[in-house]
């Protein structure tokens, strides 16, 4: 009987885990987040992608699996992030956001394109982070499980 609970409840959560939609700002199957091949909004041509989905809380988890140093929380607020945050990898600074899910993930990165935001983004599951070199995002990209995003 226990056997039979545990494989309906997982059949449950595999069926459900493909309802919803958002604005394209799920992730695929082959990046973070799950969903398909070319899912997220047309990132092709990512140069890194991590080997599995991973999905942070707050600022301070995501600059922990980075490996930044001097962490600090800004506790201004944003359009669409949920959590902001700055820290130092190889003498660079990183912008940490944190989103509630992925569509306003998404809307942030329509935002940042449009502005021509500085940086190199790296997104991964309900967050982005802004790093200043391609070397540093693709460390970034591989520490915390994202994806480096094309310019243009």
């Amino acid at each position: 009987m226990m056997r039979c609970t545990v494989i309906a409840a997982t059949a449950a959560v595999v069926l459900l885990s493909g309802c919803g939609s958002d604005d394209g700002g799920s992730a695929g199957a082959n990046e973070p987040g799950g969903g398909g091949p070319g899912a997220g909004g047309g990132d092709k041509g990512s140069s890194v992608v991590s080997a599995g989905p991973k999905s942070y809380d707050t600022a301070a988890e995501l600059a922990v699996a980075v490996g930044c140093s001097g962490f600090e929380l800004d506790t201004g607020e944003q359009l669409y992030v949920n959590e902001l945050g700055t820290c130092i990898l190889d003498g660079g600074a990183l912008y940490l956001r944190v989103f509630t899910d992925n569509r306003q993930r998404g809307q942030w990165l329509k935002v940042a394109k449009a502005t021509r935001a500085a940086g190199i983004m790296v997104k991964g599951d309900r967050w982005v982070i802004q790093a200043v070199t391609a070397e540093v995002a693709r460390k970034v990209a591989g520490a915390a499980g994202g994806e480096v995003q094309r310019r243009g």
